[in-house]
């Protein structure tokens, strides 16, 4: 019994890079939506005409309004990224990008970033945080900048440090 039970709690915590994006059905009453979901939570992008980002919704199951119109949960595989990864962060960024970072990985708990392009389908490796960090925030500031706090540190120490960064290359 042991056994099996280590192998199942092995089994949810496995490593994967992969990456998926779902577009809602729209009737063209509200913006061209791009969606993802990771650990439970949907959230959605919306795009402008000219592809530009426009706002981010969190989509409810319980909202019918043309802003967080359900989602058709009709997923497509989009490109991996390049450091499987969990317990990181992914934030929003003003042209669109998601920036992820931290996180722990097979290495284990890292520092580095990534970006990832809606429009090319594509991840691209960026300027790492200071300090390998996982549980930790990361908050779009109006300035561009992106905000990492606390977290637990690469020793598994609560961390009380910050940092800036822009997540461009």
């Amino acid at each position: 019994m042991g056994e099996l039970t280590l192998i199942f709690a092995l089994a949810c915590f496995a490593f994967s890079p992969t990456a998926l994006a779902v577009t809602p059905a729209g009737d063209g009453d509200y913006p061209k939506q791009n969606s993802a979901e990771g650990d439970g939570a949907l959230f959605s992008l919306m795009l402008g005409a000219d592809n530009t980002a426009m706002g981010f919704d969190a989509l409810d199951s319980n909202t019918t309004g043309p802003d967080n119109a359900p989602a058709s949960r009709n997923w497509t595989p989009t490109s991996s990224l390049n450091t499987a990864r969990f317990l990181h962060t992914a934030t929003l960024l003003q042209d669109g990008k998601v920036l992820v970072a931290g996180g722990s990985g097979i290495t284990g708990i890292s520092a580095s970033a990534e970006l990832y392009d809606p429009a090319s389908g594509t991840w691209t490796a960026t300027g790492s945080l200071n300090n390998a960090r996982l549980f930790h925030t990361a908050t779009l500031l109006q300035s561009g900048m992106v905000l990492a706090a606390g977290g637990v540190d690469s020793n598994l120490n609560p961390s009380a440090s910050a940092e800036l960064g822009h997540g461009h290359p």
